[in-house]
């Protein structure tokens, strides 16, 4: 939706935690398979008050039109400076993302 947003934000509006994963580009293959396997997943990972969010480079439009086309319950959070990505460490040189996952707790815990 545009909205400026920040991961302490994104943990502070879950019940338990938030999920995050990052993927290298909307819309290719093994992003699709990344994103579904969340999609297909997302009833027993939400059902003890986790919150999911995909994220990655791409443009709002991009992740907009995956989010769609994929049928994804679930924000896509768009990093196009990378500033998140590469403070978690999931970026990737010269200008790519690497593919990851971590969970934040409510007490912003790393697990």
């Amino acid at each position: 939706d545009g909205k400026k947003t920040t991961l302490k934000e994104l943990v502070d509006e879950s019940k338990s935690g938030v999920v995050l994963f990052t993927y290298p580009k909307a819309s290719t293959p093994g992003c699709t398979t990344q994103v579904c396997l969340f999609r297909d997943s997302y009833e027993p990972l939400t059902a003890g008050g986790l919150a999911i969010y995909g994220l990655s480079k791409d443009s709002p439009k991009a992740n907009t039109t995956f989010k769609t086309k994929q049928n994804l319950p679930y924000p896509l959070l768009c990093d196009p400076s990378s500033t998140l990505i590469g403070a978690i460490g999931l970026k990737k040189a010269p200008n790519n993302t690497t593919r990851g996952v971590f969970v934040v707790d409510k007490t912003g815990k790393v697990l």
